[in-house]
């Protein structure tokens, strides 16, 4: 920080607005395309297969109206995650709404 200058962080919260999961770190550009999907009448999931990986995944958050995005390696003994998205809902940038995320 600057000299005079405190960091501390905003009590409003900023909407979650995209996830990506890696093959390895997010540093390798590996990102990983989902393997099936369901398609609800208000929702669509996507599932993503993760079978043992000596590079391990990763998931990436993204966050509307910032360029934050935070990073970390999913535990050795996931095999699968999915994502719900709510399918007549957008975030700011146009990308579905995410519901909520699931690994398991």
């Amino acid at each position: 920080m600057p000299e005079g200058w405190e960091a501390a962080q905003a009590t409003a919260t900023v909407p979650l607005a995209s996830v990506t999961f890696f093959d390895g770190p997010p540093s390798g550009k590996a990102s990983l395309k989902y393997d099936s999907e369901d398609r609800q009448k208000r929702d669509w999931v996507a599932y993503w297969n993760l079978p043992p990986n000596p590079r391990g995944y990763w998931i990436s958050c993204g966050y509307e109206n910032t360029t934050a995005v935070v990073s970390r390696r999913l535990p050795e003994d996931i095999r699968s995650c999915a994502v719900t998205y709510e399918r007549k809902k957008r975030s700011k940038a146009g990308l579905p709404a995410i519901k909520q995320i699931s690994c398991k």
